[in-house]
Formats: structure tokens, C-alpha cells, sequence
């Protein structure tokens, strides 16, 4: 399946945020635990968040092993990594041939396009 580039993985970013940001008057101060929460038990669960189902978008292992709790957690941990640093590590999907950020690279995962005949 092709590798997802930057600008669909930012297209399911901002529907997965405005499907959450309603929650902020409820979790305040722990929105950011929360999106970390929601995209570990939805990579977990299903592979992808609803942002990810609406653009046809998976999280696979490179070794093509199954995605599990301990793989997400770790690639939704460091993705505050690939955030803090002027959000250098999201945009790094956009320059390099492989199409990973860095914490796809740390987790050794990458977003894949699934046809649309194919069940998420």
C-alpha cells in the first residue's frame, strides 16, 4: 500500500481535532492527555483514529507484524517529541522518501493509504 504524505495525514489531524475539541470545556488543562489517550487506544483498537477511517489512513508496522498497545503508546509518547521541536518531526514526513515522522521512525511504523474496498 503507498506510504501517506504530509498533507492527507494533516487532513485527518484536523478532523480527528475538530471531532475532540468540543471535549475541552470538559477535560481543560487535560486535553493533551486526552488526544494522546484517544489516538494510543484507536491505533490500538483499530490500526487508525476516525480522522484516519475518513481518509482512508492506516498505522502499520514496518515489519508488518501487528500494531499493539505497546508499539502505540510508544509512537504516541514520542510524537510529543516530534511536537515540541517547532513541529520538525511532523513535517519531516513531507521531506523525506520514506514518509515517516519521527516517531514513526522511533516506533518503526508508518501511515499507510488503504483503498477504499478494503474494511478499516
Amino acid at each position: 500500500m503507498p506510504r501517506a504524505g504530509f498533507w492527507i495525514r494533516t487532513a485527518a489531524t484536523v478532523l480527528d481535532f475538530v471531532l475532540l475539541v468540543g471535549l475541552i470545556p470538559f477535560t481543560h488543562k487535560f486535553f493533551l492527555l486526552f488526544w494522546i489517550a484517544y489516538h494510543i487506544a484507536m491505533w490500538t483498537w483499530k490500526g487508525t483514529t476516525i480522522g484516519g477511517i475518513i481518509c482512508s489512513l492506516k498505522v502499520v508496522r514496518v515489519d508488518g507484524r501487528p500494531l499493539d498497545f505497546g508499539v502505540s503508546l510508544v509512537r504516541g509518547l514520542t510524537a510529543v517529541f516530534s511536537a515540541v521541536v517547532l513541529c520538525l518531526g511532523f513535517f519531516w514526513v513531507g521531506w523525506t522518501h520514506t514518509r515517516q515522522s519521527w516517531h514513526d521512525l522511533i516506533a518503526d511504523t508508518v501511515i499507510v493509504r488503504v483503498p477504499r474496498a478494503i474494511s478499516l
